[in-house]
């Protein structure tokens, strides 16, 4: 963070936030870019010097999903997940928080060179909304229903379209649950259409089974899942697309490079 002021009416302005993740050199460690964020403090909890956050406007986040080309981790998955168990810390009230034009994006880095070179991009708005233990959303079911989450809902902004995709392409919307305590995330991912080059978000093994098959038509949805061991799983309802059966002969050829 490179600075931090205090404006008038309980306003707080950062500038300049960075999440790196560990042992990940270069721009695929680089987890989140945050150039500005505006901070809402209770004003009562700023007299009593006891800071309560009340919401948080994030302007312009990058956030950067990068896969490593050898071994097709997910960087973000170096993160140490949350020990539990043990004493029951004192809770807090979780912030609203707001999104204004962020950037996904889904890249492939080389760990021996650093090398990063970026695949594909998503600009989105969006919030997440503060959910009390137990309360349910109509996109997902809660991993860890006795905790406290935050509720995703994130829409694609408008892209210029070329003529072909007019009535074709829909905005991207993503909509789940983040268990703030053991960090477990359920994703519901809608809008992403197979006539469309969309192929670029995916991870280098699913991009080259897209290739293969050459699907055509919209996905019901994709449904992405991350349990308190950290251990990832999807589902994808393919119902309602064409795809090509490919030739024996096709496939070793792929798999052979």
């Amino acid at each position: 963070m490179r600075s931090a002021r205090y404006l008038s009416g309980g306003m707080l302005q950062v500038q300049d936030v960075e999440v790196r993740v560990p042992g990940v050199d270069g721009p695929a460690g680089e987890l989140v870019r945050i150039p500005t964020a505006d901070i809402r403090l209770s004003l009562v909890s700023v007299r009593r010097m006891h800071l309560v956050v009340e919401s948080i406007v994030l302007n312009q986040p990058l956030i950067r999903i990068s896969e490593d080309a050898t071994n097709h981790t997910i960087s973000v998955g170096a993160f140490n997940r949350p020990a539990t168990g043990g004493k029951q810390q004192e809770q807090m009230k979780l912030p609203s928080i707001l999104v204004t034009d962020a950037t996904i994006e889904v890249g492939i880095h080389d760990t021996r060179t650093h090398e990063y070179r970026a695949t594909g991009s998503l600009n989105l708005d969006g919030k997440l909304l503060p959910m009390a233990p137990d309360e349910d959303t109509a996109s997902s079911q809660p991993l860890v229903p006795s905790e406290e989450s935050y509720q995703i809902i994130l829409t694609e902004l408008p892209q210029a379209q070329s003529e072909s995709e007019i009535g074709v392409v829909r905005p991207i919307e993503i909509l789940g649950r983040l268990g703030i305590e053991t960090g477990t995330l359920s994703l519901d991912v809608t809008g992403i259409n197979f006539d469309t080059d969309r192929s670029g978000l995916l991870p280098t093994q699913v991009r080259e089974w897209w290739e293969l098959i050459e699907p055509r038509g919209p996905l019901g949805s994709i449904r992405f899942i991350v349990d308190a061991d950290g251990k990832y799983g999807v589902r994808i309802d393919m119902s309602g697309i064409d795809w090509t059966m490919p030739h024996p002969t096709c496939i070793e050829r792929q798999r052979a490079g």
